[in-house]
């Protein structure tokens, strides 16, 4: 999805409202923030991949859209303070230390922040997928005119609706 069609599609909604580029933008930024809060929450391939990295002297820069780390494959984290081994991983800062030339890791990243310098600047797509178009859009036109929202609950369903199978929130412990 093209950030500037968004920002179109907002304009069209709100009746060209004297919005401005930046205004609309920062309302992007935040109901992508609640979707990417929403799907945190539950388990969607839409936030979760995998990458390869490559280990230099055992350490590899960290995916700047990494979220959390599900797992690093056949390897077990362990303290700082301890030695690695064949199978074990740490993550200092922003960087992952480990034994060998690569390490496969899975994760949930983050929807990105869109940033502004008289149009949006970076990135120029929307990493969701279409069907999120109509709500992103609703959410902005609605943050804009001061109405109350509910965007997690909103992306929740879609993803359910996308994936053909209810998810819901579960509480950890339960009395």
């Amino acid at each position: 999805m093209n950030t500037s069609d968004i920002i179109s599609a907002v304009r069209y909604k709100v009746g060209f409202v004297d919005f401005t580029d930046y205004q609309i933008t920062e309302s992007l930024n935040y109901v992508i923030r609640e979707i990417s809060l929403a799907l945190n929450s539950i388990t969607s391939s839409l936030i979760t991949t995998s990458t390869t990295l490559t280990l230099t002297d055992n350490t590899a820069p960290l995916p700047t859209d990494l979220e959390t780390i599900i797992s690093v494959t056949d390897k077990v984290n362990i303290p700082i303070t301890d030695e690695l081994s064949a199978y074990t991983y740490q993550i200092v800062g922003n960087t992952i230390q480990a034994q060998g030339d690569t390490v496969t890791i899975y994760y949930k990243k983050t929807l990105p922040e869109y940033s502004f310098d008289g149009e949006i600047v970076a990135p120029t797509t929307i990493d969701l997928p279409n069907t999120f178009s109509n709500m992103i859009i609703d959410n902005i036109a609605a943050l804009l005119g001061g109405q109350a929202i509910n965007i997690q609950t909103m992306a929740i369903k879609l993803v359910a609706n996308r994936d053909g199978k209810k998810r819901a929130q579960r509480l950890i412990f339960t009395m």
